[in-house]
């Protein structure tokens, strides 16, 4: 999954099938952005980027929407490949 990019919804619960999933595709090496109806999300975060993987966040109701439609939008930046330090 080296150079890919992955979105992941429903990943605010530590111990869900969306937060696992994210994890999994991070560990495999893609970079991930998830997403999380409330602000948890950022702990989340967090903890990927405690295991090495590249991670990003977007707190947004995807029942809403104009929400869902800005989520890949907030996404995209997490997407793209980050330049060497």
């Amino acid at each position: 999954m080296s150079g890919r990019s992955a979105l992941v919804t429903g990943c605010g619960s530590p111990d869900g099938i969306g937060f696992a999933a994210a994890r999994l595709l991070g560990l495999r090496g893609a970079r991930v952005a998830i997403c999380s109806s409330t602000e948890r999300i950022h702990e989340r975060v967090d903890e990927l980027r405690a295991d090495g993987i590249d991670a990003a966040g977007v707190e947004a109701d995807l029942a809403d929407p104009e929400a869902a439609r800005r989520v890949p939008r907030s996404a995209a930046p997490a997407a793209r490949p980050r330049s060497p330090s």
